[in-house]
């Protein structure tokens, strides 16, 4: 019974059998007691392959049922470990685990979904924006807003991107009114200059106008104010 418990779990419903053969085909040990001593080729009519091979399987039928045929050498004996389970049993196993696969595949699913959607916040829909943004900013167009609440490296990155778009535009505006300033200074230089010649001409033109009316102390006096 000892020797038994330790292949028990190879017959796992009432419909199995395990059972211990040695090399003349006597069964020397079974959970079934009443195979114990039996020839294998006269309580399993079919099984005679056991006794040609070291191991392998193989299917047959043992009263009208069919079953799979699982045998091995016992390691330092001449012994053989059989097992012999129904295909119902092994279709039973098989809806279990065909059933635990498809629940692990919905559950790998629906981690994927969720996955997805998380990755989609906090990853992708910045990086989409970010990249929204910087093709507004190599438009030419730097009056836009950057807020991001997220204080991972995509968070620290548009920071980054909203300090040098701050700076950016600080440094257009400076350069913007120096060109400004300098552009007035020219005008008003050059204002300075038209007006005293402008002047000038308008004195002249009616000194000689005097002239030809030779009203000579108003043309002495538009000269003098020329001077």
């Amino acid at each position: 019974k000892e020797l038994s418990q330790t292949y028990a779990s190879l017959a796992p419903d009432d419909q199995s059998e395990a059972f211990l053969v040695g090399p003349d085909g006597c069964i020397l040990s079974a959970l079934n007691e009443t195979l114990i001593g039996q020839d294998l080729r006269a309580a399993f009519p079919g099984f005679e392959q056991v006794l040609n091979d070291d191991n392998g399987y193989f299917g047959t039928k043992v009263n009208r049922v069919g079953v799979l045929v699982i045998y091995q050498d016992v390691e330092g004996t001449d012994w053989k470990l059989v097992q012999a389970v129904p295909r119902r049993t092994l279709l039973n196993s098989s809806g279990s685990l065909f059933l635990f696969m498809l629940l692990a595949l919905l559950l790998l699913i629906i981690f994927s979904v969720i996955f997805s959607a998380i990755q989609n916040h906090t990853i992708i829909h910045p990086i989409y924006r970010l990249s929204k943004e910087l093709s507004q900013v190599k438009d030419g167009n730097f009056d836009i807003q950057v807020n991001s609440n997220c204080r991972d490296e995509i968070g620290c990155l548009t920071e980054a991107f909203e300090e040098m778009l701050k700076r950016t535009k600080e440094l257009i505006n400076r350069v913007y009114l120096s060109r400004i300033q300098e552009k007035e200074s020219a005008f008003k230089a050059l204002e300075a200059q038209i007006n005293p010649h402008f002047l000038y001409n308008v004195l002249d033109s009616i000194h000689w106008a005097a002239i030809k009316q030779k009203d000579w102390e108003v043309s002495d006096r538009i000269e003098a104010l020329s001077e």
